[in-house]
């Protein structure tokens, strides 16, 4: 395998000697002429079918000798783009000309042509709508990336700046047998497979959201530490969402170590305590058992 790249990395550098004899201009006009890409959000929460988000992708011109005039933006596999991009640039100016599509075939690529020049250090963004297919998402293909080309010519064309990626992670890759403390703060979340999984895991005050592939074991564990609370006597139960309507979280059958879940949950409490936080307040802190999607809140 090694002496496999090593003979393409060398065919590589002649095929560019190559070039040079008949296009040497061109060549090195592209690996002189640099723009950065910067691509948000960088991370989406993991969901077993779809994701819709706002995007925005912004080029800046790193090169002092040349200007972008045109350029390409395409979405990683999986990844749709279902409005037109509106753009800004930090000059105040785009052009009366310039034009902005999107291709109706995937994968999604954005053109924009005829642009006011974007010269050194100035930048455009384009904000955009697009869908993520989440269905078919493993640990090994959650990392999704933005390609993209530009141009010192208006319509693709004139000498080419060298090209600029960038990524957007769905979820988090949870190796197996591995704990992952504070994902989100005050939340460790433990994989008890052997497998790796990919999981999404959000916290807004006191309600924590755990999305994962649903399995027919027992496999995750969430550890909670909520916020402080009220100290009343008795304290109140932490409720989930799922299964539908929202209720009481029930206590796990079997061992701590070995925890079997009650007819028709997907997640139940392996332990559960309390410890003063200040004047007249606790926090509860639980560790819970989880199998499926699943919103716990107090």
């Amino acid at each position: 395998m090694s002496s496999v790249f090593r003979k393409l990395a060398v065919m590589g550098a002649g095929a560019a000697l190559l070039l040079g004899a008949t296009a040497g201009l061109s060549a090195a006009s592209s690996s002189n002429k640099t723009y950065t890409l910067a691509v948000s959000p960088g991370t989406l929460p993991y969901s077993p079918s779809t994701e819709t988000a706002q995007f925005t992708a912004t080029f800046k011109d790193t090169t002092p000798s040349a200007s972008i005039n045109s350029l390409t933006l395409t979405a990683p596999t999986g990844y749709t783009v279902t409005t037109a991009p509106s753009l800004t640039a930090s000059s105040g100016n785009l052009g009366n000309n310039y034009s902005v599509s999107v291709s109706s075939t995937l994968p999604s690529t954005i053109t924009v042509t005829n642009l006011y020049p974007v010269g050194y250090n100035q930048t455009l963004t384009l904000a955009f709508t697009a869908t993520v297919d989440t269905s078919s998402l493993t640990c090994s293909n959650n990392v999704g990336t933005w390609s993209s080309n530009a141009w010192t010519g208006s319509n693709q064309s004139g000498a080419q700046f060298a090209p600029a990626s960038a990524t957007t992670t769905v979820g988090a890759a949870l190796a197996g047998s591995t704990s992952y403390p504070n994902i989100v703060t005050g939340v460790t979340v433990t994989n008890n497979a052997t497998t790796c999984a990919l999981v999404g895991i959000s916290r807004s005050g006191n309600s924590v959201t755990v999305l994962k592939p649903a399995g027919s074991t027992v496999n995750v564990t969430v550890d909670v530490l909520w916020n402080a609370e009220p100290a009343v006597y008795p304290l109140p139960a932490t409720q989930v969402d799922t299964p539908s309507p929202t209720h009481d979280i029930q206590w796990c059958g079997g061992t701590s170590s070995s925890p079997t879940m009650p007819t028709g949950e997907v997640s139940c409490l392996i332990s559960e305590s309390s410890q003063i936080a200040g004047s007249n307040t606790v926090q509860v802190h639980d560790v819970i058992a989880l199998d499926g999607d699943w919103t716990a809140l107090r």
